[in-house]
């Protein structure tokens, strides 16, 4: 199950994207250090590559990023 974190109310993000956290699984063994960084990473990417939906909401952000560049190069000139 993907959640939102704890810390972030629900009013304060924008917008909060579930399908790119880590399983909770992953997470619970990277927090209860029964692995470290390195094998985090490794199956972070494993579960992003393997998953549609994050693939989908990768390329969202992408063009988000993009678009917000964007417009910040044009509004500087």
């Amino acid at each position: 199950m993907r959640n939102r974190p704890r810390f972030l109310k629900k009013y304060s993000y924008n917008p909060w994207m579930q399908e790119l956290s880590p399983s909770a699984p992953l997470l619970k063994s990277y927090l209860t250090r029964m692995i470290d960084w390195d094998t985090f990473t490794s199956g972070y990417h494993k579960e992003m590559k393997s998953n549609p939906v994050s693939q989908q909401a990768i390329h969202a952000l992408h063009y988000y990023v993009m678009r917000r560049m964007e417009k910040i190069v044009i509004d500087t000139y």
